[in-house]
């Protein structure tokens, strides 16, 4: 049968038939006839534009024929006997509307078409003898279609998965019809809690002018943004949210579209903000010391109440003046030049003491704790100082000082021998003392040999085990054997030992005492310590806190660490009792109920002293009391007995202020013009190995310090020697070879004609805090190595734009951190082309929050060697889900 463009070429014979020819050119409709076999005999215009095929080309051409590649809407492939026609032939029945994609080859592109298929029959036939294929292109509608459900389907997600609650009510009586997750965790409603039932019957606006306030703004404006509202929850709780609203339309209705955030831990998080400023404020203006902010300038911004008082000066006359104008002339430029010093090395606490000027002219000593105050970028912004009158201490410490001058003595300490042996316990080193244990007389007679020719045949085993040991676990402590002498004498010896490094060897540093006289000195600094303990632990102030209940019971609810150092007892055990419990004396005299009126009124109480007495405590206090809440308050108290004890003190005995010094815990020393020891305490002894002060007065100090710290040891000495005071960190080595780091404060000491003849030396062991220093560095190499090894490189990338990465990162991208700068730009450099995209898409998801999980790219080496590598990282937020920023 011959294809024929049905309309243009069968000649007019009738006006219908013309009309019908026109029709079906210009129809926007595809139409298109296929005989009994299915093949395609004539085809319109838009036949000819929807399938992108000329009447030529679609001449014969069957439903069977796979260049149609037609599929169905799933994207499954539709076999050419399901086609519409081919069903219309085989039935003899019509199809209607059948949703078809055809490939277009000229737009290389599928189109889609909804096709309707008629069969036609000859008289008096019942198999078709063709059939009537009509199609739209509804490619357009489906593609808007697509964009509709994409669009509907990205607020369905943003809807179920935003935390924060969106709910949709009905304008007219406030139905739900809608709501999500958010919504059910800031309220406890489920979704079927509410759908069907209005915000009044489920009574979730705790106050009901927030919902007229909504309302209002909604009939207003169309809109409400950044409504705060209580809500209760489904429990019965409230909760603040942060509300922005606005009208919307559904099917034809007005309705409330809403969105929520809780906001009520900031509220909260709000209130004790402000809570806690106004206890500070109330802690500052109520604390017996004076307190007042610098700012970086040098100018006073704040004072404390009793700065004013103290001083005799006026606010207006110090706020926004000069902190100098309150230092003594005489010490101002020692002052500036302290707090410039500490300004430029990083500190951040410190402490000072000078002679503050009085507006009466008079001078006073004081000492001041300051905190500096700096920015992220380590400038300073503010210093925060604490200031107490210390006039009396200070003269009663130039009492004392010039005491001491007058009945310092020796003071006895036990010998000590140290040795140093190798792993295998043969004597590399050793000093006298130690000879003197092994029963030897020189040196030479135990160089190069086992330790254990010495030890009791007992021992023996259990120190070869020790060297092992203490090779293993880097030291020993407390280890006791016996040694034994050639004439039989048996030794008691106390061991502690630790692992040296010396370049490429590792050997023993082994401390020995004869543990006789070790416990004997142990138990006279025991001795000590417990007749000077209130002194040593006395804190400046104690405080206790109470509560005053309804019933008009005062309970005790704490007392600070200071309240147990200056009492002398576990305040815990007395937190739930009344104060006439707690403290019995105090209940015939009037401080309950002064403390009682401070809780309900506020009203300050002070008293300058209130002498106490039972089986635990005496003494007399200072006590300052204030108000820290509703029905609460606390009392600071100072123990003024210590003024007389310190009196008692200067006129005790020589005896008794030589127990003082002896039991000072830092290294305590006097130091001439030469460098040599005059005087140590027990502790400055101890730190130094000897068991005499004649021990160390054989030497010069120098000599115990090690050698790559002497010339700075040296220069501190001679600034003091010059009227400087100075400090210094440096490692030093005992007689028996213990080796620790030392903090040394010195002064010049001066003679009554002002001559400065030696200085006084204050040291403290601070070998810990250098260890633990140590054991930081080596746990960032470690991470360093374990990173190299594991050829594993991490990063860090933070909002402000800065890049940190680790040294394996550089290695595994072949670059050098010196020469290369990790940013945006360069980043994407070292990235595949290919995998650009990949890469910008997955950064994108994790700085979204998105875990994107682990993926796999590739960079070029330097060299143009492609690398493959496995990536993944995770976005780090704050408490509030604000981003910080990105690691992997």
């Amino acid at each position: 049968m011959a294809v024929k463009r049905v309309g243009t070429r069968t000649p007019q014979r009738k006006v219908t038939r013309g009309m019908s020819s026109a029709l079906f050119d210009t129809m926007s409709q595809g139409v298109v006839y296929q005989d009994t076999e299915g093949g395609i005999t004539a085809a319109n215009p838009s036949a000819e534009r929807i399938l992108g095929l000329t009447l030529d080309q679609m001449t014969g051409r069957t439903s069977m024929d796979p260049r149609w590649r037609a599929i169905r809407e799933n994207g499954s492939d539709f076999p050419g006997n399901e086609h519409p026609a081919m069903v219309a032939l085989r039935t003899g029945k019509q199809v209607n509307d059948v949703m078809m994609g055809v490939f277009h080859p000229k737009e290389g592109e599928y189109r889609w078409i909804l096709v309707n298929a008629v069969p036609e029959f000859d008289s008096g036939k019942k198999r078709p003898l063709r059939v009537l294929v009509t199609f739209t292109d509804v490619t357009d509608r489906k593609r808007a279609e697509e964009a509709l459900r994409a669009s509907e389907d990205k607020f369905s997600k943003a809807f179920r998965v935003s935390p924060d609650s969106i709910n949709i009510n009905r304008m007219s009586d406030g139905l739900f019809l809608e709501a999500n997750e958010g919504f059910t965790t800031l309220t406890g409603y489920t979704k079927e809690d509410v759908l069907g039932r209005t915000s009044l019957e489920i009574n979730i606006w705790a106050h009901s002018e927030d919902r007229q306030r909504l309302m209002n703004g909604l009939q207003k404006d169309g809109e409400v943004a950044n409504l705060e509202a209580s809500f209760r929850s489904k429990d019965g709780s409230t909760r603040t949210g942060l509300m922005s609203a606005r009208i919307i339309n559904v099917n034809g209705e007005q309705c409330i579209l809403s969105i929520t955030r809780d906001i009520t831990e900031r509220k909260q998080v709000e209130w004790a903000l402000r809570h806690s400023e106004e206890r500070y404020r109330n802690l500052v203006e109520n604390i017996s010391e004076i307190f007042f902010i610098v700012d970086h300038r040098g100018k006073i911004v704040y004072g404390s109440p009793n700065l004013f008082s103290s001083t005799g000066y006026e606010e207006g006359e110090l706020i926004g003046k000069s902190y100098v104008g309150l230092v003594a002339r005489e010490d101002r430029l020692r002052i500036m030049e302290f707090y410039e010093q500490r300004t430029l090395d990083g500190t951040i606490d410190c402490r000072c003491e000078f002679l503050a000027r009085m507006k009466t002219g008079r001078s006073v000593w004081v000492e001041q704790v300051t905190r500096i105050i700096r920015n992220e970028a380590g400038s300073v912004v503010q210093y925060w100082n604490v200031v107490r009158d210390i006039t009396e201490r200070k003269q009663i410490e130039e009492a004392l000082h010039k005491s001491e001058e007058k009945y310092r003595a020796l003071i006895e300490t036990t010998d000590t021998g140290y040795v140093i042996i190798d792993d295998e316990g043969k004597v590399l080193d050793a000093n006298q003392e130690y000879v003197r244990l092994t029963g030897r007389k020189n040196l030479v007679d135990i160089l190069n040999h086992s330790v254990l020719e010495w030890t009791a045949g007992s021992d023996r085993t259990r120190n070869a085990e020790a060297v092992r040991q203490c090779m293993a676990q880097g030291f020993i402590r407390d280890f006791e054997i016996e040694y034994i002498h050639d004439d039989g004498t048996r030794v008691p010896i106390q061991i502690d030992a630790t692992v040296m490094k010396t370049g490429s060897r590792t050997n023993i540093l082994t401390l020995c005492r004869d543990i006789t006289e070790h416990r004997q000195a142990e138990e006279m600094r025991r001795e000590s310590n417990a007749r000077v303990h209130a002194i040593v632990d006395g804190a400046p102030f104690g405080a206790h806190s109470y509560e005053l209940h309804s019933d008009g019971r005062l309970i005790f609810s704490g007392g600070n660490r200071s309240a147990d150092r200056v009492l002398g007892m576990d305040h815990s055990l007395l937190i739930g009792k009344t104060i006439e419990e707690a403290f019995p004396p105090l209940a015939t005299t009037s401080v309950p109920n002064a403390y009682r009126h401070v809780a309900v009124t506020g009203e300050r109480y002070e008293a300058d002293q209130v002498d106490y007495e039972d089986d635990r405590i005496r003494g007399a206090f200072e006590i300052h009391a204030f108000q820290t809440g509703i029905n609460r308050m606390t009392v600071f108290f100072r123990d003024i007995t210590e003024r007389k004890r310190a009196e008692l003190a200067l006129k005790e005995s020589e005896g008794r202020l030589r127990t003082i010094i002896e039991t000072e815990p830092e290294c305590v020393k006097v130091v001439d013009r030469d460098g040599r020891v005059l005087e140590m305490n027990a502790a400055g002894l101890a730190m130094l190995e000897a068991d005499t002060l004649g021990e160390v007065q054989q030497r010069v100090l120098l000599e115990f310090i090690l050698p790559e710290h002497r010339a700075a040891f040296r220069a501190l000495h001679e600034r003091v020697m010059n009227g400087e005071g100075g400090t210094l960190e440096f490692e030093a080595m005992g007689l028996k070879g213990t080796r620790r780091w030392l903090e040394t404060h010195a002064a010049p000491m001066r003679s009554a004609t002002g001559e400065i003849t030696r200085l006084l030396g204050v040291s403290r062991d601070i070998t810990e805090r250098k260890r633990a220093e140590e054991a930081m560095r080596e746990k960032e190499h470690l991470l360093s190595e374990s990173q190299r090894i594991a050829h594993i490189g991490s990063w860090k990338f933070e909002m402000n734009g800065t890049n940190l990465w680790t040294d394996e990162t550089y290695r595994i991208y072949g670059v050098s951190p010196d020469s290369f700068i990790p940013t945006a730009e360069s980043f994407f450099a070292l990235i595949h082309p290919d995998d650009r995209n990949v890469m910008r898409d997955w950064i994108e998801k994790c700085a979204s929050g998105n875990n994107p999980g682990e993926f796999d790219f590739r960079t070029i080496l330097p060299d143009g060697t492609i690398r493959c590598l496995s990536g993944q990282g995770e976005l780090i937020c704050d408490g509030e889900k604000k981003p910080l920023y990105m690691t992997g």
